[in-house]
């Protein structure tokens, strides 16, 4: 990569550390931009070329191992090593602090909360007109009917026990119909946890086979591609039927596409890993999800028979040891993104866990929350009325006897 005319990334900084060990000078020239006849390999196959014609000493860049290349060039010890990947859009992080109310639609919370209310109201006029209640059950007014009604929902207990035949004959039904909504809201919640947690986005290339809503494709002429092409096992013979189908939008050659198209959604990206995990860095709205499949090796390509490959390998192997090597990796994969910390974390959230996070129960500390501060505010409206209307009740005595004793004479 150039950058203000100075090469940078991981190989040049790998190329440094080398030269730092070795005491060696380089002098880097590109190949990149050259054409060849044989483009299978895009172009790498320049670099392979450079060392056979020995116009170069070592060939640094996105040089894969494989045994063709083997055959006329010798290769240090692995530098990195990869497998395909999906670069695909994250999913949104939404957050529903009222996931508890979940299991009932709006409509059924609504009819329950009027049935508790109609409840109690039914309760209160029956015993209002009832004559042969006792004098307890004659304080059983609106406010003590509706809290009646309330405690058999959450299954409290009140002091309050009916006595008619006909009040005691709603409230057993009522009891049933409660017993029957907890039912449904226990087995309802857990259900609808569960669901949460199944994750159904797109993760593996038998996802997408398996749709057709989400188009996928590949870079042109690069060993992904040649991996489909010539594969006779399913689903990538399929797959590859399908983007061959679909040339113009599955084949891409821009990275700017690529990025874009991936994070508008609907588009799926297939490459090597090391090639989308830098992508995903650059945008923290899609990511790359490793595939089990187009496993390689990336190495540093020597001429063959070169005298100084041991060196090499030796360098590298120390470079390792101290931890050199994952220290670029992280710097050039992972330092450099601009991604929130919500953000990464979402990128690999593709576990799902049994687990309750805070997010989910939140919305019951909330509305607790809120009663309590309408408990308090009540509280304090109720004490300025008693206070108001203490102060506004005349006295039954006089102001001289409640200041002064009362006076008795004394007798001799």
């Amino acid at each position: 990569m150039l950058r203000n005319g100075e090469y940078i990334g991981f190989n040049i900084d790998l190329l440094k550390h080398l030269a730092e060990k070795l005491h060696f000078t380089y002098e880097i020239f590109d190949v990149t931009n050259k054409k060849y006849k044989n483009n299978q390999n895009g172009q790498l196959i320049g670099l392979v070329q450079e060392l056979i014609n020995g116009n170069a000493s070592m060939a640094i860049g996105a040089l894969e191992v494989t045994a063709q290349r083997e055959e006329v060039v010798s290769f240090s010890y692995t530098i990195l090593s990869s497998k395909a990947s999906l670069l695909i859009k994250k999913g949104e992080s939404t957050r529903n602090f009222f996931q508890f109310l979940g299991p009932f639609s709006t409509g059924l919370w609504l009819m329950i909360m009027g049935f508790v209310v109609a409840a109690g109201l039914i309760m209160y006029i029956m015993s209002r007109y009832d004559q042969t209640q006792s004098q307890s059950e004659k304080r059983f007014n609106l406010k003590e009917s509706m809290w009646y009604s309330v405690n058999i929902l959450l299954q409290g207990t009140t002091d309050y026990s009916p006595q008619t035949t006909s009040t005691r004959t709603i409230i057993s039904f009522f009891w049933f119909c409660v017993l029957v909504i907890d039912a449904a809201y226990t087995a309802n919640l857990a259900a609808y946890l569960t669901l949460q947690q199944i994750d159904n986005r797109i993760r593996t290339v038998y996802d997408l086979s398996g749709q057709t809503t989400t188009l996928y494709g590949l870079e042109k002429d690069s060993s992904i591609m040649h991996f489909f092409k010539e594969q006779k096992e399913d689903p990538y013979e399929r797959m590859w039927a399908f983007m061959k189908l679909n040339e113009e939008e599955a084949l891409l050659t821009d990275k700017n596409d690529i990025i874009d198209r991936v994070a508008g959604g609907k588009f799926a990206f297939i490459a090597d890993g090391v090639v989308n995990d830098y992508y995903a860095q650059s945008n923290c709205d899609i990511e790359s999800v490793e595939q089990h499949f187009g496993g390689k090796d990336y190495s540093l390509g020597l001429p063959r028979g070169a005298p100084y490959r041991d060196d090499i390998n030796r360098a590298l192997l120390e470079l390792k040891e101290e931890g050199v090597l994952d220290g670029l990796k992280e710097k050039w994969w992972s330092a450099g993104s601009n991604c929130s910390d919500e953000g990464k974390a979402r990128s690999i959230s593709d576990k799902t866990t049994a687990e309750l996070q805070i997010e989910n129960m939140f919305g019951v500390f909330l509305v607790l929350s809120g009663f309590v501060v309408l408990a308090i505010v009540w509280e304090i409206i109720d004490r300025i009325n008693n206070c108001r209307v203490s102060m506004k009740k005349p006295s039954s005595k006089p102001p001289s006897e409640e200041i002064l004793p009362e006076y008795k004479p004394y007798n001799t």
